[in-house]
């Protein structure tokens, strides 16, 4: 997410920089009839980073999702559970998932019957076991 996010922020801004840079080398490209549109258009694209920010956040994180479906529950068409997150968005939320949000497969383990995490230290991978973070 976090690539996402600055790769977004380097899209958007990098022409407003870039404008600048040019005006201050060559001032009397600000004379051109075409600059003022050019402008405003860098311009737009630089200040809208700021909304492309919970787009992704809501794209890429449940427990954002989960919080914008609470602050709006009382719109027509949001179902919100009462209770906040499931289980399993607390899990896909909190640990290293894949973007798809399925688990990764060895850091499921069962104890006593039931399927869990263990520690780094304590992750097994076709029966054998391996210390240190994997």
């Amino acid at each position: 997410m976090m690539m996402v996010v600055v790769t977004i922020f380097v899209v958007c801004w990098m022409p407003f920089q870039i404008y600048f840079l040019m005006t201050s080398y060559w001032p009397e490209i600000t004379n051109e009839s075409y600059i003022q549109d050019i402008y405003l258009a860098i311009y737009w694209l630089a200040m809208s980073n700021s909304m492309y920010n919970p787009i992704i956040y809501c794209w890429m994180n449940s427990r954002f999702r989960q919080g914008f479906k609470q602050f709006f529950r009382w719109c027509p068409g949001v179902h919100a559970t009462p209770d906040g997150l499931t289980r399993r968005e607390v899990l896909t939320a909190r640990y290293n998932y894949s973007c798809s949000g399925s688990p990764d497969g060895h850091y499921r383990i069962k104890r006593a019957g039931k399927a869990g995490r263990k520690s780094p230290s304590q992750v097994t991978n076709n029966n054998t076991t391996y210390t240190g973070v994997t």
